[in-house]
């Protein structure tokens, strides 16, 4: 005997108001088809209780009618909505993709791509996705898995599947033909199976997926596509690890109002490696001058977080793991031999490589991306250092930077670590100030909207070396009182931030002087000339003195015989 099956209730409330708004709906019901052997969901016309068509308009309703005639007690199954290329939206059907409640890995793979309105289907066994698209020209639909944009109901049942977005929102498809179309699915290489299944799973965490579910799909695309596949215990500590932060609360929309209070109890607070400077899922921008101490700066805090040692404000930190550095510069060694010298253990220092380890990694190939991820993957990493950004993406004005800027962000984000990225400033345009700001980031501008904090480095003092680290940028909060530090061959002390000192105008006036006799252009000129017009214009040689440091002017001695000392330019000046 073929027992008619029982199908979830319609949830009306859940259903999103935009589909409730078109008026495509039918009514359906199961009837049993013997040829097929099965129980087939048969569109019903909520007028008359006849047969519908999805190509006839005459047979349809509206959504309030479609309700109440589901209401009536006359043998509705359901309802479901009619697909015309009219409303724009694309529908995709997963039969038997839950198991024991949880998404299987294709069911799991949509969820991390499809981003859009998602129900659990009459059956209680599948799932339906429901966004603003077009089905891929060419597409063919596969047993257990189909796509809809035209000439076809699908049963709505409002049971929303709560770790995806309340509301219909755009869905790209293009990644749809690799994922339904395969007949084999393709074999992930060794150097990119912890990068793959790390974005995995951090796609199923931000949908919601528990640790368990993230571990199973895991367990099962390793098995089908690796090769060869990692060891169980490699795959749960992947799990392990991006299942331990949170994922974002997805709340069905709705509309009203709420004071500042009550909004603000709803925000999930950020997480913090380094109070204010360093959050956790975010990329940080260091921007600041060439050959003032960025990489220096960057090495003494990644060794607060290998070796436990006070951090620039003076707070120890509470976590201690690995360090993943990508040096895109060529300067290993000059890092090496500075962790040497300071003391810092170089055993908790993780650098990704491709093939023997001894050319440069370039995060801008598929290898060295895998490589990478992989190694950023490794559960007890803490920090992930990449110095720099115009070492790692030569093209800095296109959007080729701003789109790597962005892959960062979402690294980031997937693993629930911060990574701090180094960059340089762009030169100064004439009659600027010399004091860092955002405009001053090089490369697309675009760079700085995927940063939320930014630091930077300057010499307020021009009489004094001591440095001062500040955050230039934060989005995430308020920001932290500058730091200063000095560079010694011990390592990088810290202390109070050193300030612009007030004008001195004996200093100022000297430096109008050499200014206006070492124009670009001119060669060097004798240091004569210097001091017979300071003396003329009652400038002391003590200020000159001061003056020529602050400018960085150069001091030659004349190639000619019996000549004095030639003063000019410094190289970066000169035209």
């Amino acid at each position: 005997m073929n027992t008619k099956p029982t199908a979830l209730g319609v949830v009306a409330e859940q259903i999103p108001d935009i589909l409730k708004d078109v008026s495509q709906w039918v009514g359906w019901k199961y009837v049993w088809k013997e040829d097929a052997k099965e129980w087939a969901k048969v569109p019903v016309d909520c007028a008359d209780f006849s047969y519908a068509s999805a190509t006839n308009p005459a047979t349809w309703t509206t959504f309030d009618k479609a309700l109440e005639a589901y209401g009536d007690g006359k043998g509705l199954d359901g309802i479901g909505l009619v697909a015309t290329k009219n409303l724009g939206m694309v529908f995709a059907d997963l039969d038997r993709c839950l198991e024991d409640g949880e998404p299987n890995t294709t069911a799991a793979e949509f969820l991390s791509h499809c981003t859009t309105y998602t129900e659990i289907s009459p059956s209680g066994t599948g799932l339906r996705f429901i966004g603003f698209g077009t089905k891929p020209a060419g597409f063919t639909n596969k047993v257990g898995t189909e796509l809809y944009d035209d000439k076809r109901y699908l049963a709505i049942t409002g049971a929303w599947w709560k770790s995806a977005p309340a509301s219909v929102e755009h869905v790209d498809l293009g990644w749809l033909q690799h994922v339904t179309n395969r007949t084999v699915a393709p074999t992930i290489a060794s150097g990119e199976r912890n990068a793959t299944l790390t974005s995995l799973a951090g796609s199923m965490r931000r949908r919601g997926m528990s640790t368990d579910a993230i571990e199973a799909a895991l367990l099962a695309e390793n098995a089908a596509r690796c090769s060869p596949p990692l060891a169980d215990g490699e795959v749960r500590g992947i799990a392990t690890s991006v299942a331990r932060y949170e994922p974002p609360a997805v709340k069905k929309v709705t509309i009203g109002n709420m004071t500042w209070t009550a909004h603000a109890a709803t925000l999930t607070d950020i997480e913090w490696l380094w109070d204010r400077w360093l959050p956790r899922g975010f990329v940080t921008l260091l921007a600041a001058q060439s050959e003032i101490g960025k990489s220096c700066l960057a090495l003494s805090v990644a060794g607060s977080f290998t070796d436990g040692r006070k951090l620039p404000d003076g707070k120890r930190p509470t976590q201690l793991g690995k360090v993943v550095w990508v040096d895109t510069e060529a300067s290993q060694v000059l890092n090496y031999s500075r962790a040497r010298k300071w003391g810092i253990d170089m055993t908790k220092f993780v650098v990704p490589i491709v093939g023997s380890g001894t050319e440069d990694i370039s995060l801008t190939t598929d290898h060295g991306w895998a490589s990478f991820v992989e190694a950023c993957a490794i559960g007890d990493v803490e920090l992930v250092v990449v110095d720099s950004l115009g070492g790692a993406v030569s093209k800095e004005n296109d959007e080729t930077m701003k789109d790597f800027v962005h892959k960062l962000a979402g690294l980031a984000r997937d693993l629930g670590k911060p990574i701090l990225l180094i960059h340089h400033p762009r030169k100064l345009a004439q009659g600027e100030v010399d004091e860092m700001s955002l405009d001053r980031v090089r490369g697309n501008s675009g760079i700085v909207q995927f940063c939320r904090v930014i630091w930077t480095i300057e010499v307020p003092d021009p009489y004094s070396d001591s440095k001062r680290l500040r955050v230039l940028k934060s989005n995430l909060a308020e920001k932290p009182q500058a730091i200063g530090f000095d560079i010694t061959d011990g390592g990088v002390t810290f202390g109070f931030a050193p300030e612009k000192p007030e004008e001195n105008s004996q200093v100022q006036k000297a430096m109008a002087i050499i200014r206006d006799v070492l124009r670009p252009g001119k060669p060097g000129q004798p240091a004569s000339i210097f001091t017979e017009r300071a003396k003329t214009e009652g400038v002391g040689q003590g200020s000159l003195k001061v003056a020529k440091r602050a400018l960085c002017i150069r001091s030659e001695k004349s190639p000619e015989k019996g000549g004095g000392w030639l003063w000019s330019l410094p190289e970066d000046e000169k035209p």
